[in-house]
């Protein structure tokens, strides 16, 4: 019980757009990149198709915290499918 309400209050926190989306369109809207380049992503990094946009949010948030930018992010796309992040 205690995992449902934290999750429904988590997705709360994310616009519900991006619930919807795909991890795929949710990683183009997000970092500001083309399909192409999220394509080559989830090649690279086939379990990031398998996080929740409400995660995958949340990891992308914390790099950009951090100093990181999208680029960072793209050029290094395994950082998204680690997981214990947060």
């Amino acid at each position: 019980m205690t995992r449902y309400i934290t999750r429904t209050t988590e997705q709360e926190d994310v616009p519900n757009d991006e619930h919807q989306q795909s991890a795929a369109g949710f990683l183009q809207d997000k970092l500001g990149c083309s399909e192409s380049t999220v394509k080559a992503m989830l090649r690279r990094v086939p379990a990031i198709k398998n996080r929740n946009p409400v995660e995958l949010c949340k990891i992308i948030d914390f790099l950009y915290s951090k100093g990181f930018t999208s680029s960072h992010v793209i050029e290094t796309p395994k950082i998204l499918g680690l997981n214990g992040m947060m």
